[in-house]
């Protein structure tokens, strides 16, 4: 059975999924769009949230071409005002069954060398504005006494990955929150997952930082976007706290962690290595402008 079918007529995803409302934010692009194309196979109701309105919008149109009940809303989830005007539009469709703060970016900068603005943009983006979301529904779904809340923080979040720290802190700080939340939830029959996806390619390298680095042979490692959805589909509906995908970035992340004075010998040299190819290729491209 190919990956579709597999979806399609997985009982136990239809079980989480059927006739839910799920808001997603990043909704327009990378892994929430590709979660987006999914669900519809379930009859999820769809609120898919972007502040890239063409994109947004353009995303809406294709997933309702394919059967799907898919509304948007532009809203950037950096500005609480937008924020608050999200939760009322969306509560004039219902109370979400289901978030998924997806919204996230990065940039490929040393801390050192990121303008104070972007990251104070990275941690209202990336961290907070999961934060606000959450939030801003968290009253309702307890009022119902169900729900769930699914946060997608990044291998960066147990192993550490430069040059990202900004990036780095706020999944470390997702995660944490994920851990801590789900215990204050469970009286109130609300489960609270991370997924921490590896590498996939999507629109998160588009970032002219990105584009602009000198490529390194890990650069090359990826996972292919169905491994992922399937994964994380699947992770929720066994309902796994903290999904990894794919699944071997468990056991290294494990492996960090635990034989640390091990492993780091080897790990840490690698981060050395890309921070001294950042700042040579840095200086490489000053001296080519100069010249």
């Amino acid at each position: 059975m190919n990956f579709d079918s597999l979806c399609k007529f997985n009982s136990a995803f239809s079980k989480v999924f059927n006739n839910k409302l799920i808001l997603i934010t990043g909704g327009s692009s990378g892994i929430g769009l590709a979660l987006a194309r999914e669900l519809i196979n379930y009859d999820a109701k769809l609120v898919i949230i972007s502040h890239h309105p063409e994109k947004l919008f353009e995303a809406q149109k294709k997933l309702t071409a394919a059967g799907g009940d898919v509304t948007a809303f532009e809203c950037d989830i950096s500005d609480m005002a937008q924020v608050t005007r999200l939760k009322q539009q969306v509560l004039q469709i219902g109370v979400p069954d289901m978030i998924i703060n997806n919204a996230g970016y990065s940039s490929y900068r040393t801390f050192e060398d990121t303008p104070l603005m972007e990251i104070e943009h990275l941690v209202a983006v990336n961290l907070n504005g999961a934060l606000r979301v959450t939030h801003a529904f968290l009253k309702e779904m307890i009022l119902r006494k169900s729900g769930r809340i699914i946060n997608v923080s990044s291998v960066t979040a147990t192993m550490m990955i430069v040059p990202h720290s900004i990036y780095h802190a706020c999944k470390a700080g997702m995660l944490a929150w994920t851990r801590g939340l789900a215990i204050e939830l469970k009286p109130f029959q609300i489960k609270v997952q991370a997924i921490c996806p590896g590498r996939v390619q999507t629109d998160f390298f588009k970032h002219p930082s990105f584009i602009e680095r000198l490529p390194r042979r890990e650069t090359a490692i990826s996972t292919p976007m169905r491994t992922i959805i399937y994964q994380i589909l699947q992770g929720i509906a066994n309902n796994t706290q903290v999904i990894y995908t794919p699944r071997i970035y468990r056991y290294i992340s494990w492996a960090l962690s635990t034989f640390a004075w091990i492993l780091e010998p080897i790990y840490f040299p690698l981060l050395r290595n890309r921070i001294k190819t950042y700042y040579l290729y840095k200086k490489e491209s000053r001296s080519n402008i100069t010249n």
